[in-house]
């Protein structure tokens, strides 16, 4: 029973996808930023550049949880669209911010480098035998990312940059969308093979260096940058570290207590 309705849901979110693909390609990717002064577009074509990189890593951490699943199609395809989306949320942001702000990132960070291509490159090579690594890694990414783009979008609007308010509105509908999917593949793989105490432990290793990665409090010495460009835009830093710590608790405790993880945390 739970089979049936596991490739039923499955499919039919793979499939809500082709819907999306085509909202992209209607969108101008542009807006007129005269009103800006040159505090703000630094601070936005910054915030936007970092957004991106976010987006990029997921692509990596999902196509090696894939790799689990390629005797199993259905969770394949769902991934597979999953990974299409993250790749067009990438490019759709580098491209809106090279339009709009005439800006690319071309370095990375040190936070970054240490971050996402070491630590969560290394974790990745896990995720082909252990996926539930990377799945939980992929829920946490994707509650936390609804959250913040709704406040994002409003923030957008405020200062009339309605293109990208549209562009942040859709990637946000596809996050949802992931969440409900990866909500399904868990609790799936959560009736297959139950966690033990080392999976725990190191699940809230890898959980823990995203929420500080995300960390934007003051004594977040490696966000200051980042705190400084959100409290510019008029958003609460504190607010969006808090729910990124509440995120990786409620999806701790779930899993300790070998529950399904369910898509309304954020809520």
């Amino acid at each position: 029973m739970f089979q049936e309705f596991t490739i039923t849901k499955l499919n039919r979110l793979s499939y809500q996808q082709l819907k999306s693909i085509k909202s992209y390609e209607i969108l101008e990717n542009i807006d007129n930023i005269e009103h800006l002064d040159h505090n703000l577009v630094d601070c936005w074509k910054k915030l936007i550049a970092s957004i991106a990189t976010t987006e990029g890593i997921e692509d990596l951490i999902i196509s090696n949880i894939m790799l689990a699943f390629i005797d199993n199609e259905k969770k394949f395809n769902f991934l597979k669209s999953q990974k299409l989306d993250e790749s067009i949320h990438t490019n759709k942001l580098i491209n809106y911010n090279l339009q709009t702000f005439k800006y690319k990132k071309e370095q990375k960070s040190i936070a970054d480098k240490i971050i996402y291509d070491f630590f969560l490159k290394m974790f990745a090579k896990l995720f082909p035998r252990k996926p539930i690594y990377g799945l939980i890694l992929l829920q946490f990414f994707e509650i936390y990312g609804v959250q913040f783009y709704k406040k994002l979008s409003n923030t957008a609007k405020k200062f009339n940059l309605f293109e990208f308010e549209k562009l942040i509105n859709l990637i946000s509908e596809d996050e949802e969308r992931h969440i409900s999917g990866i909500s399904i593949i868990i609790s799936d793989e959560l009736k297959k093979n139950s966690l033990s105490f080392f999976d725990i432990i190191l699940i809230k290793f890898i959980i823990s260096i995203c929420v500080f990665d995300i960390n934007m409090n003051k004594n977040a010495f490696h966000n200051k940058a980042v705190r400084k460009n959100i409290l510019a835009l008029g958003m609460n830093p504190n607010e969006l570290t808090n729910f990124a710590k509440k995120t990786a608790k409620l999806i701790l405790k779930n899993l300790q207590n070998s529950k399904k993880i369910e898509r309304n945390i954020y809520v």
